[in-house]
């Protein structure tokens, strides 16, 4: 049936199957990257939408910065928000086990001086030195290397998504909640 219709510069000419593939496959692919695009934008949005729904829960709460500065080693933290008016602490939970979270190890820079980054590492004890190495290459401000061993803040804050990026204010205060690789 397929072989008796005629090429559309003469309607009585017999034309075969093969010389339509060529139209076929570039059809095919068209409609498959389609395919794919739509689903890996809705996949996206649903899980925006996702975060952005639980993270309505513990916005607001509050964190204790000493206990926040104790639990991580970090001395920068009690001596940044007292030299700053309204400091802003970025928590940046990240591991090894997960790609934009090493893409986003390579943007980490402080996005303005009212802000203090704060990448701490997921890893379990068996993934620490690895974890250390990556920290190391892809990370090219001074940041040092925080490590959330109890995973006692990744369980208070109910991380459940790779990278997470949770702001603070001077008082601990959670003011935003986000979720992805990001450019800083």
């Amino acid at each position: 049936a397929y072989k008796n219709f005629g090429s559309y510069k003469n309607p009585n000419k017999k034309v075969s199957w093969k010389t339509h593939q060529w139209l076929l496959l570039p059809a095919c692919l068209v409609l498959g990257l389609f395919v794919v695009f739509s689903f890996v934008k809705a996949s996206q949005s649903y899980l925006s939408e996702y975060v952005n729904e639980n993270s309505k829960e513990f916005i607001g709460k509050s964190l204790d910065i000493s206990n926040l500065a104790h639990q991580l080693q970090d001395e920068r933290i009690a001596a940044f928000a007292s030299t700053h008016e309204n400091p802003v602490f970025i928590l940046v939970f990240w591991s090894v086990n997960c790609a934009p979270c090493l893409k986003d190890l390579g943007n980490l820079v402080s996005p303005d001086s009212n802000s203090l980054l704060i990448p701490v590492n997921t890893d379990d004890k068996s993934s620490l030195e690895h974890a250390h190495k990556l920290f190391s290459a892809f990370v090219k401000d001074s940041l040092p290397f925080l490590h959330d061993e109890s995973q006692f803040l990744q369980k208070q804050l109910k991380i459940k998504y790779l990278p997470s990026h949770i702001y603070l204010d001077k008082t601990g205060t959670i003011i935003k909640h986000e979720v992805g690789a990001k450019a800083f």
